[in-house]
């Protein structure tokens, strides 16, 4: 009997150590469920091979491509890079859409939301080669539209251009 109460104990431990592995996805040092936790850190695969997602202290957070027989950095933050502040964050290839960029002020320095402009109504009017009245506001709209985004981008250019030139010295490199 006690020999059973022994084996029954070690089989229940057993079955909730292999639950607790097993529901969390990870297996230390193990490729499992496409992570791997070794000495570099962790490593997550896409089922594919080519992309993968890299996380230590050492290097931070990356996001690699394989290519050209080895893995290049997609998305990553600088560490320990001498052409970057540490935690800066690098992407090549970058597509961005809804974006916005603010300055450490918090000025708007582009907000593509406030730079759409529907060309579809254009093309519309530009079919017939006749400008009805209605045809009419829908172009002085587009024109009051495009003609302030231009005088907002403008006034920003103009401002970051006399920043730049008078403190150019500790200004961008």
């Amino acid at each position: 009997m006690k020999f059973k109460n022994y084996y029954d104990e070690e089989m229940n431990l057993r079955n909730k150590i292999e639950d607790a592995q097993f529901y969390s996805g990870l297996n230390m040092g193990q490729y499992y469920n496409n992570v791997v936790i070794g000495q570099y850190g962790f490593i997550a695969l896409r089922s594919d091979g080519k992309y993968r997602s890299v996380l230590n202290a050492t290097n931070g957070l990356a996001l690699q491509k394989w290519e050209r027989n080895k893995w290049v950095n997609k998305v990553y933050a600088s560490i320990g890079n001498s052409s970057y502040e540490d935690g800066t964050l690098i992407a090549e290839d970058l597509v961005a859409k809804r974006l916005r960029i603010e300055t450490k002020q918090g000025n708007v320095l582009l907000d593509a939301d406030a730079l759409n402009i529907d060309f579809s109504a254009l093309d519309s009017i530009i079919l017939d080669d006749v400008i009805v009245s209605t045809e009419k506001i829908t172009l002085a709209n587009q024109y009051k539209s495009i003609t302030k985004q231009y005088t907002t981008l403008k006034e920003q250019l103009d401002w970051y251009i006399t920043t730049i030139y008078n403190d150019r010295n500790s200004s961008y490199l």
